[in-house]
């Protein structure tokens, strides 16, 4: 489900316009009703959480745990800075948001609260006024670089102010596009027009995600670049604050890490994208097995930040399908539907199971017309699919891509398991179940879905019942 266009804070804190600020007094008002007609202007702080923030409690003066004073400190500085803009409003996550409840939907709509603003302040701590600053010439990597909710706010905001440790302007984003490009990963076009990021690859946004640290290897005597993922202050928040970058909602679930939220998120993205496959172009080095069709671990895509999307049907040797990238939700709510076209690794034995290829609506970037497929492991046995480490990419004019694919559907679980089905979805709520598996390209008659693979008549499966034939496992249903 795509966050709305625009979402109205529920609480701002109203700057009180006087000459000078005290931020420990009553001028730090906050408005419990919110704006639910009027759109309010207002600016927005980003900043990294210390150990002890102020919360709604705390700034109307409700007793509670004691918060040092340089944390009101911080939020007396920024609106002392909304003051000087002749602005009213400051919105701030840490005292604007009270309950469960509207943490869920802060963290879902943050995008909208983000590009919704009139300006963004982006406050770091740890960094010191210097001229002409520039982000890549700073030794240490500031903090608020390596958070994970950065991303979205550079992306979503319309311009951001970038403050020093002593609220001096460091300077704009509008004026900082290339190096802040150059920093963070995040394609400098999008950072001059946010509208851009709709043409960006999902698997080029997961890059974004990421960041180089160099260190000195004194075994190897030279400098070693790692690949380091942001960070949060909860494991699952690093999947949380994704959402906005692929437009996409979904539940919050307290505790339960970073491995389910990130699945789940995947499952979201593909629903939300349903032609943008090179969320599956994930590649894994250390992987010497077959593994889950979903990516585990932000560092599977840090090497997709040339992928792109090939939309269209470019010609006729073309491998797109047009039924390829269609997705339907699953009713059950345990995972997603999505149609892809295969081909046969080995063509001539393509009897039950095997391996196949994946041909995704992706390629690389720069000359030359690079499509991009994974290798998939099916499996006859409960009708599991595995993706494989290897990855393929395809030269222009090659039969076997150019050759015509079947379109197949898969079941991908929320449990990042994968299983192929030899129906469509809408007709497995209501079938009986098969009495036989097999995978596609079988030689046996075809069954009732003209969108079905070939299924076998082995008699070794003529009296099985098992619920994972509609599509995956029976603890899914």
């Amino acid at each position: 489900m795509a966050t709305p266009s625009y979402v109205l804070p529920v609480r701002l804190i109203k700057v009180i316009d006087e000459s000078r600020w005290e931020p420990l007094k009553c001028d730090l008002q906050i408005t419990p009703e919110g704006f639910r007609t009027a759109k309010p202007i207002y600016v927005i702080l980003s900043h990294v959480w210390s150990r002890q923030e102020p919360r709604w409690s705390h700034v109307f003066g409700v007793r509670g745990t004691a918060i040092p004073s340089f944390s009101f400190d911080k939020i007396g500085k920024a609106c002392i800075e909304v003051n000087k803009m002749q602005l009213k409003y400051l919105w701030v996550d840490t005292c604007c948001v009270e309950s469960k409840n509207e943490r869920c939907a802060g963290v879902n709509c943050e995008y909208s609260l983000f590009s919704n603003a009139e300006v963004c302040f982006a406050y770091l701590h740890d960094v010191k006024y210097v001229p002409g600053w520039d982000p890549n010439n700073d030794v240490v990597r500031s903090s608020w670089f390596k958070r994970g909710w950065t991303i979205c706010e550079l992306v979503a905001s319309r311009e951001i102010i970038f403050f020093a440790k002593d609220w001096q302007v460091l300077g704009r984003k509008s004026e900082l596009c290339s190096q802040l490009a150059r920093y963070t990963g995040i394609d400098e076009r999008v950072l001059r027009d946010r509208k851009y990021l709709a043409k960006i690859s999902v698997a080029q946004r997961m890059t974004w995600a990421l960041y180089p640290k160099t260190s000195w290897d004194p075994l190897m005597r030279q400098f070693r670049v790692d690949t380091l993922t942001r960070e949060t202050r909860i494991e699952e928040d690093m999947a949380y604050c994704l959402m906005g970058l692929f437009s996409v909602n979904m539940p919050l679930k307290p505790k339960e890490g970073f491995p389910a939220a990130f699945r789940r998120l995947q499952a979201a993205i593909i629903l939300q994208h349903p032609y943008d496959t090179s969320i599956f172009a994930w590649k894994r080095d250390s992987c010497h097995h077959d593994t889950r069709v979903l990516a585990e671990t932000l560092t599977d895509f840090k090497d997709c930040d040339t992928i792109i999307n090939q939309k269209e049907p470019t010609g006729p040797t073309d491998p797109l399908d047009p039924g390829m990238g269609l997705v339907q939700a699953d009713p059950d709510k345990k995972g997603v539907f999505i149609k892809l076209p295969i081909t046969p690794v080995h063509p001539v034995l393509n009897t039950n199971g095997g391996t196949h290829w994946a041909n995704l609506n992706c390629r690389e970037a720069g000359p030359g017309f690079s499509n991009i497929a994974v290798e998939l492991r099916l499996h006859s046995h409960k009708r599991r699919c595995d993706r494989t480490r290897f990855g393929k990419k395809w030269p222009p004019g090659e039969p076997a891509f150019g050759r015509a694919s079947p379109n197949q559907w898969f079941f991908i679980g929320y449990d990042g398991q994968a299983f192929w089905c030899d129906r469509t979805p809408a007709s497995h709520r209501n079938a009986a179940p098969p009495n036989q598996s097999a995978a596609p390209h079988s030689n046996s008659p075809r069954p009732r879905s003209s969108h079905s693979p070939q299924r076998s008549s082995s008699p070794r499966q003529a009296d099985r019942h098992d619920p994972s034939d509609h599509y995956g496992p029976s603890a899914s249903r």
